[in-house]
């Protein structure tokens, strides 16, 4: 009587071969051979390349199975199935090797930018972009970046469906600016291919009202003296208009208005400054309150130095330009009293341990000078210090800027 064998059991190996065919790895699952009715076995290879990203640079993997051969029985199907479920393996392993990437969105805009054209000072437009998905995967906007603080964006979906789109709404404030003005909106997207797209704002911006001069400038001025300057201001188009106040960021400046002619066009502004015990620049702006209703108010920009007996030639040094491990070149200041009182330097501070300050005495009472060298070569990078020389004449320092620059690599250049 013959004898056909049948599977009953099956073992699974996944084997790495080179290029010649032997075998460099092996890794097995499944059950042995059941001890007692197995009376040889027969190894089939059977070949199954995973076409992963992660494999491609690997030797190729191939499936052996090593059946048992028994006596038969009645169960003639097991053979079928057994080679139905290691297919049904085989294909659940190469799926999990390589997964579909999952589908992206991709950003979009119906135009590149927009020019809100002509506009007055202390004014707002709006604008609305459509933001566009024409990927085939969800598009999420991240974040807005509007460019400067002019501009004030507002989004009302960042979540964007494949074909749909999104309002995104920009509004502009001039403010104080005055002329042309271009700005560039950036927009963060989870678009893969461009995670970072660009809009552009565009305006100009014309004065409602114009300061003549545009900065007022009061120069140098004596410690404990006043100074008094005036200003016109007036409409943009000639048109007639009332200042109910002006009001100062400094305390020691103020401003009276009279009209200029009969038209209600221009004013004059007298801007004062009262005597000062504080030597040393400052920085001031008056505001001015009219009939005009504007988002804001026009600003004068007041500027100027308070000087005393003592002074310091010049007020701001560059140190240099210098390679990497350099030392700056020395640099000389110069501190003269005008006055009759004789005067002396208590301290100098240069404002970083780095720099040291030598003073010498010329005149006493009357002139030094101060000789500003390097301890050690800086770290590489821009320097920004502030020079303090105390004297005897005041509480208050005289201030010196310094700045200096050290490569990070190559040659120093001029300095």
């Amino acid at each position: 009587m013959m004898i056909n064998p049948v599977l009953t059991s099956l073992r699974i190996e996944a084997v790495k071969v080179d290029e010649n065919g032997a075998e460099a790895e092996r890794a097995s699952r499944g059950q042995g051979s059941k001890r007692g009715y197995c009376s040889r076995s027969r190894g089939y290879r059977l070949p199954l390349r995973l076409s992963s990203r992660a494999n491609r640079r690997k030797m190729p993997i191939v499936f052996l199975t090593t059946m048992n051969q028994t006596p038969p029985t009645a169960h003639r199907f097991l053979h079928a199935f057994l080679i139905g479920a290691w297919l049904l393996f085989a294909a659940q392993v190469a799926w999990a090797a390589d997964p579909s990437p999952a589908p992206a969105g991709r950003i979009a805009f119906d135009e590149p930018g927009f020019n809100f054209g002509l506009m007055d000072q202390q004014t707002e437009a709006t604008h609305v972009f459509t933001v566009r998905n024409t990927g085939a995967g969800v598009l999420r906007i991240l974040q807005v970046f509007p460019g400067c603080s002019c501009a004030a964006t507002e989004l009302d979906s960042s979540a964007i469906p494949p074909g749909g789109s999104a309002r995104l709404l920009v509004t502009f404030y001039s403010g104080n600016l005055n002329g042309s003005v271009h700005k560039t909106m950036t927009v963060h997207s989870s678009d893969p291919t461009r995670p970072m797209a660009t809009l552009e704002l565009r305006a100009d911006v014309q004065p409602v009202f114009i300061f003549t001069p545009a900065v007022l400038d009061l120069g140098q001025v004596e410690r404990g003296q006043a100074m008094a300057r005036e200003v016109t201001m007036s409409d943009a188009k000639g048109r007639p208009f009332t200042i109910k106040s002006v009001a100062s960021s400094l305390t020691n400046l103020t401003a009276t208005t009279a009209p200029l002619g009969r038209d209600g066009s221009a004013y004059r502004l007298k801007v004062t400054l009262a005597p000062q015990g504080r030597t040393g620049p400052f920085v001031g702006n008056m505001e001015v309150t009219t009939d005009r209703k504007i988002a804001g108010k026009p600003l004068l920009l007041v500027i100027g130095t308070v000087i005393g007996p003592v002074r310091v030639v010049p007020t701001a040094v560059f140190l240099g330009l210098v390679g990497p491990g350099d030392l700056f070149p020395p640099k000389t200041l110069m501190v003269q009293n005008v006055g009759s009182k004789p005067v002396e330097i208590r301290s100098v501070n240069p404002g970083d341990p780095l720099l040291k300050a030598t003073v010498t005495t010329n005149a006493p009472g009357r002139e030094f000078t101060i000789e500003l060298t390097t301890r050690q070569a800086p770290p590489p990078g821009w320097m920004r210090r502030t020079l303090h020389i105390f004297t005897t004449d005041s509480e208050a320092p005289l201030e010196v800027s310094l700045s200096g620059i050290v490569r990070k690599e190559g040659k120093a250049g001029a300095r």
